[in-house]
């Protein structure tokens, strides 16, 4: 494990967590498209994966507390009862789709929808109960076929009238929920190995510090451009999901 540690694989997964850290602390999102590509490099996904559980869960302590007092618990929950149904569906579909297809058609998929939420299109209606639920549906789904839970509920929110912090809040608990449940798979599956935990101890003063600046520099941006960056966030996870 010292040699693991001490090797310039470790650096490059390092300057990986870094990033993802600061875009984690920025936006709520994206730690994983840009951790795991990265660390899979060097270390089996079934390493990679339970690690970043780890450090994120770690490092997302100091993120819940403020997320939970301005996001919208009662939308989050109704996110949430959507995903509780979307996530057994994915047995069955996969049975007839492959995972890489499902993969490739969300990304096309969100490409699309980014177009005119590019030009700053935002839904003025009421993202009411039944759009919420099924949103949360796509989420559980697409956690289940292809671990990507995020790029549904982050549009949904990005494209609704809440300003950014609200938005960010939302997706912050929303994600965090998430990799609880992840979590309790990957310990059904023995994956939290002694190897894993003294590799995410060495990671998780990286990505503290990195999530702490990112989360430092949110009040900094406007509206506009945290809402553009966070799209071409999401524009750079689909385009990169195209490619794995």
């Amino acid at each position: 494990m010292i040699e693991i540690v001490s090797s310039w694989a470790w650096f490059f997964t390092a300057l990986a967590a870094f990033t993802a850290g600061v875009a984690r602390g920025f936006s709520g999102f994206g730690a994983g498209l840009i951790f795991i590509p990265v660390a899979s490099i060097f270390y089996a996904p079934a390493f990679a994966v339970p690690v970043l559980v780890i450090v994120d869960t770690v490092a997302s302590l100091q993120l819940l507390p403020k997320a939970a007092r301005i996001c919208d618990k009662k939308q989050i929950a109704w996110m949430l009862a959507g995903a509780a149904i979307g996530a057994p569906i994915n047995v069955w579909i996969l049975a007839f789709i492959e995972a890489d297809f499902m993969r490739m058609a969300l990304s096309i998929f969100t490409l699309i929808i980014l177009i005119p939420m590019a030009t700053g299109w935002r839904y003025k209606g009421k993202l009411g109960h039944v759009s919420t639920v099924l949103t949360g549906g796509a989420s559980g789904f697409l956690n289940g076929a292809i671990a990507v839970p995020g790029p549904p509920v982050i549009l949904f929110w990005l494209a609704g009238q809440d300003a950014g912090d609200k938005v960010r809040a939302n997706i912050i608990i929303f994600l965090a929920i998430m990799a609880g449940i992840v979590a309790v798979g990957l310990t059904y599956h023995g994956l939290f190995t002694k190897d894993v935990l003294v590799f995410s101890v060495t990671l998780i003063p990286v990505y503290v510090i990195a999530t702490r600046v990112g989360a430092w520099l949110f009040p900094y941006v406007s509206e506009r451009l945290f809402r553009m960056l966070a799209l071409s966030l999401v524009a750079v996870i689909a385009i990169v999901s195209l490619f794995i």
